[in-house]
């Protein structure tokens, strides 16, 4: 074993392992993830060394910091060894054949590009190694971490080395790669590499040395050498180890001779490791980089110009003068050859205002958005704001990357760029856009009629000036908001009277989410209708997840499955953070309103973890509510009554009334799970009253299954009847598919408290196909129905039927119940209401609030 792998005999057995796996023809990805200096570097190119050795196909880039804002620069990079029989550069001449427009340079194109590409007729397997991942542009991250997914029987191994930090941290959380973390050395190994750094170095010196460095192995290395050299002194005591590294490396850096250091600076600053262009830039030739490659701080190839260690590189940059950093940048925006990357470097090289140069940043900004770059874009906003002197123009800038921050899930950088917008320069438009964002960063709630209706008009004025695509882009803003409110019926003809006006229909993914989620009663069916089209269609991911939605709006489980099952996906991949949050909050409910409480409470918990980590309050709440519903399917009441107290409270404090069904489904599905029907009934029966606040036209309908149950179980079927003939009569408008289920099952369970006469337990099954828990619950009430008329054969195979599926979909007090009328003697399943249970009825209930006008 070489000295600089000492101490990784577990890391290399698991490399190892992996390797071997790739042999064997399933594709593998993995991320080494620790401290600088720990070893990273080191054991990816042992792996590259041993995939050589093996005969493989080896691609190697490296992140850099100075290139962050390059879309695909890292993957250019990757891939040159690809596409060798051209030097063409950018990545759809690479990979599309330059037969491609912006939107086509989408991360996940990009990807699919990727894996065709590099599944090239190659004999062998083939190694990606990245090293410093962290510092990749956005766009490359985003393809690679889709590529690392979707590795499956290809023999790929994707492996990448990340330093410990919040960057990571947030490229991670969510990406599903796999990662092994690189610890400390042993202080018998670091003992064992200062022995073979500096043979002879006095113990008192190896122990500090020991000490100081942590078992960081960079560490260890770079203090023997400087201990051998300088003794104690170069040991300063009060310094973190990068500190005293970074000390290290600034005095190597301050003794090479002028020609060398400005190579480096040249270096440290480029996004790229091009030795040509970095030369050019720097007007020097090779040999004025040997003294840092004799003195370890860089290494020339063919083509490739690195600096050792990112430590070097940041000791570098903070080394050079603010003057002399923007005369770098211009002389690099001269000597490099893409458009996108001169224009970077450009607008680093300037101070003060430049129309022209602004202009060139939007335009880039604009073309990142589009490929879903976002949390790119806006910085390329951000600078493009800086360089505008015009007010008006600045503030529309900044108002862009206040969006790509939204889109991003950047709160931080929402908060610090909203003070600088000058409110007054901003056209009607604009300033509805901000008001949108704020109101999205308080939560998605209730909006007043007036304020809708000023969305609405305005967005009718860009209707009258020809931009239809403006007045949807204002309007989609706003679009939740519809959803969740409680209209006045002058508000909602407005909104209906835009789509009207606008000339396009329900084949446009615009309209057909805002019709949806804005009068889903009467235009369910037609919605219903044209919503399959749209999963075939190259639709932007944030409209896979607002027809998700729409999706749950009219009642459709299995359309809103696949849309939001795409939108997390593409959210994963594209790295956008804050739609990834919505999407997910959204799957935990459609999973909630199936009943399925693994699903919700996976999603669910996601929702939280990115909520709290970005700081958007109103996910996490609302990602919270849905773990409320997962507890009530459980049967952890005292859990579900916490969630629904406080969601109420904060619901009613802010004046988000749109959302209090989902509070008495919660309250509603717990009691029923404890065995009080009674009160279930009365929490549910509210949600279904037109008069009452928690009332909501189709989220109600998720709850019909289950307020039949408490009506059957309580005794109660008299006033559940005319209900249910309200809601028949509703179903045969709106077709909406979770209403039709609730309504069989329900037909069903009141038909069994009499008799199993006429009854199929077959046409049942499949009319709720696609709703497994209506389905289970449907056979415990044939069961139950069974034993009670003493049939008891007959009635185990669905009672058993309704546990497996209870116990799938994680409904343990279904379960449960299920379990216990299975093994018990038949026994009543309902009973009459009497005087005392009458009284508890009232005394269980919770107070009502009454609708506003």
């Amino acid at each position: 074993m070489t000295p600089q792998l000492r101490g990784r005999e577990k890391e290399l057995e698991r490399l190892t392992a992996v390797l071997d796996l790739v042999a064997a023809g399933e594709g593998q990805a993995l991320v080494l993830r620790g401290p600088a200096g720990i070893g990273k570097t080191t054991l990816v190119a042992h792996v590259a060394g041993e995939a050589r050795g093996r005969g493989w196909r080896v691609l190697r880039a490296a992140g850099v910091q100075a290139e962050v804002n390059l879309p695909y620069g890292g993957l250019e990079r990757l891939l040159r060894p690809v596409v060798t029989a051209s030097r063409r550069r950018s990545i759809d001449e690479m990979l599309l054949d330059g037969e491609t427009d912006e939107a086509d340079l989408r991360p996940y194109r990009v990807a699919l590009a990727v894996l065709e590409r590099l599944d090239d007729g190659e004999a062998r397997p083939t190694l990606m190694m990245v090293d410093d991942a962290q510092w990749l542009d956005e766009a490359t991250w985003q393809v690679l971490s889709y590529v690392g997914r979707r590795l499956g029987d290809d023999a790929f191994l994707l492996l990448m080395s990340m330093r410990d930090g919040e960057e990571t941290t947030r490229r991670l959380t969510g990406s599903g790669l796999p990662e092994t973390p690189v610890g400390p050395v042993s202080d018998e190994v670091a003992r064992e590499i200062v022995a073979a750094v500096a043979p002879g170095l006095p113990t008192v010196l190896v122990l500090r040395v020991v000490e100081e460095a942590g078992g960081n192995p960079l560490g260890l290395h770079e203090l023997a050498t400087a201990a051998a050299s300088a003794g104690e002194r170069a040991l300063p005591s009060g310094l973190s180890l990068p500190q005293r590294l970074d000390d290290t490396f600034s005095a190597a850096i301050a003794d090479l001779p002028a020609p060398s250091r400005h190579v480096l600076r040249v270096a440290a600053l480029h996004d790229t490791d091009d030795a040509e262009e970095i030369l050019g830039a720097a007007g020097l030739t090779a040999a004025a980089v040997r003294p840092a490659i004799d003195a370890r701080l860089a290494e020339l190839g063919d083509t490739a110009l690195r600096l050792r260690h990112p430590l070097i590189r940041s000791a570098v940059v903070r080394s050079i003068p603010a003057a002399d950093r923007r005369a770098i940048h211009a002389a690099l925006a001269l000597a490099v050859r893409d458009e996108d990357r001169r224009t970077w470097h450009l607008a680093a090289a300037v101070t003060g205002r430049d129309e022209p140069l602004g202009d060139a940043m939007a335009d880039l900004a604009f073309r990142l958005r589009q490929r879903g770059a976002s949390h790119t874009a806006l910085s390329a906003w951000e600078r493009a704001a800086e360089l505008t002197a015009d007010s008006g123009r600045r503030a529309y800038r900044l108002v862009k990357a206040i969006d790509c921050g939204y889109d991003s899930g950047d709160l931080a950088a929402i908060n610090r760029l909203a003070p600088l917008v000058d409110e007054s320069r901003l056209t009607p438009h604009e300033m509805l856009a901000i008001v949108a964002r704020r109101n999205a960063v308080d939560g998605y709630g209730e909006m007043g009629d007036a304020q809708l209706l000023t969305f609405i008009r305005t967005a009718e004025q860009w209707l009258a000036a020809g931009d239809v695509d403006g007045a949807f882009d204002l309007i989609n803003m706003v679009v939740f908001r519809l959803y969740f409110s409680h209209l006045a019926p002058g508000t909602r003809q407005a909104a209906l009277a835009f789509v009207e006006h606008s000339g396009r229909g329900l084949d446009d993914p615009h309209v057909l989410a805002f019709v949806g989620l804005t009068a889903p009663l009467d235009n369910g069916r037609a919605v219903l209708e044209a919503l399959p089209h749209q999963l075939t269609q190259p639709i932007d991911t944030q409209f896979q997840m607002i027809l998700g939605a729409t999706s749950l709006a009219v009642g459709s489980l299995s359309l809103a499955r696949q849309f939001l099952g795409t939108a997390a996906a593409r959210c994963r991949t594209q790295q956008r953070v804050g739609l990834l949050a919505q999407t997910l909050v959204t799957q935990a409910w459609a999973s909630a309103f199936g009943h399925d409480a693994y699903a919700a409470g996976g999603a669910a918990a996601e929702a939280v973890r990115l909520g709290d980590e970005t700081g958007w309050p109103h996910w996490t709440a609302a990602a919270r509510m849905a773990q409320g519903m997962v507890a009530a399917l459980r049967g952890e009441d005292a859990i579900a009554t916490q969630v629904a107290d406080g969601a109420e409270k904060a619901l009613l404090g802010a004046g988000l009334h749109g959302m209090l069904c989902l509070v008495q489904l919660i309250r509603g599905t717990s009691a029923l799970a404890a065995g009080n029907a009674t009160a279930a009934f009365d929490h549910l029966s509210r949600a279904l009253d037109p008069a009452d606040m928690a009332y909501h036209p189709t989220i109600r309908f998720w709850a019909v299954g289950t307020l039949a149950e408490a009506a059957v179980m309580a005794g109660r079927t008299g006033e559940l009847a005319p209900m249910l003939d309200q809601l028949d009569a509703e179903e045969k408008l709106c077709g909406s598919p979770a209403l039709a289920a609730g309504l069989v099952y329900a037909r069903a369970a009141v038909r069994l408290e009499h008799s199993v006469d006429d009854y199929s337990p077959e046409e049942t099954a499949t009319a709720l196909a696609a709703h497994p828990f209506d389905k289970a619950r449907a056979d415990h009430a044939y069961g139950v129905r069974l034993r009670r008329d003493r049939q008891y054969g007959k009635a185990r195979p669905y009672l058993r039927s309704a546990i497996t599926i209870f116990e799938a979909l994680g409904a343990e007090a279904w379960a449960a119940r299920s379990r216990r009328d299975c093994e018990r003697p038949a026994r009543p399943y309902g009973r009459p209401a009497t005087p005392a249970t009458a009284s508890a009825r009232r005394s269980c209930r919770s107070p009502r609030w009454p609708r506003r006008d």
